[in-house]
């Protein structure tokens, strides 16, 4: 655990109503949902930093599916979301929802794209974390480091490890984002996520991690 003045506005207690829940038991929210959200259209999307189908070709990690919680700070406001993960059949499925469950969007990922669907307006989604970001943000926060500078979108980003409880995200020889861990595990209980270019802070709580058996 790690205990950081930057994070000491982030005070409010997480209430999290559906912890440990399913992803099939998120996507069958969705689906009851869906017959009544005019806002579902599927779009394909791009995720800076990372090249997601590039880098998820190469993924050998097991099967497994994560619990998180999400609390950002951006341009003095704080929000917190919840996100269920799930790796499988070498697909990446990020849902993101309200700690109420009320889903945000549905976002997969794959060595043939990246698509997304939102179930709110398009004007709320930089309030609750761009999904594009989210998805590039999560791969650079548990990717491996050799895989993941092999998957950077530019030539010009690096990605370092300082400890086993820290990496920098570099671009050139300035450092424009930095995670640190509580434990030398990347699905590690707490990671922080500073972003010094766009000025926005993740706190991210890992909730459940288990892998997924054949």
């Amino acid at each position: 655990m790690f205990d950081l003045g930057i994070i000491q506005n982030m005070r409010h207690p997480i209430r999290l109503h559906v912890m440990g829940a399913s992803l099939l038991f998120v996507m069958l929210i969705l689906s009851a949902c869906s017959t009544v959200i005019e806002n579902k259209k599927i779009r394909l999307i791009t995720t800076p930093h990372v090249s997601a189908p590039l880098f998820l070709d190469h993924w050998t990690v097991a099967p497994f599916s994560l619990t998180q919680i999400i609390e950002s700070e951006f341009q003095g406001k704080s929000y917190k979301v919840h996100f269920e993960v799930e790796w499988k059949d070498r697909q990446l499925t990020i849902v993101g929802l309200t700690l109420a469950s009320v889903p945000i969007f549905i976002m997969r990922a794959s060595k043939t794209g990246n698509e997304m669907q939102l179930f709110i307006p398009d004007n709320n989604v930089s309030s609750m974390m761009d999904p594009e970001w989210i998805l590039s943000d999560f791969l650079l926060t548990v990717a491996p480091l050799g895989l993941l500078n092999s998957s950077l979108s530019s030539p010009a980003l690096r990605v370092t490890a300082e400890t086993p409880f820290e990496r920098h995200i570099m671009r050139q020889n300035k450092m424009i984002a930095r995670i640190l861990y509580s434990e030398p595990n990347k699905f590690s209980s707490e990671i922080l996520f500073q972003n010094f270019e766009f000025e926005y802070i993740l706190s991210i709580k890992n909730i459940r991690f288990q892998e997924i058996k054949s």
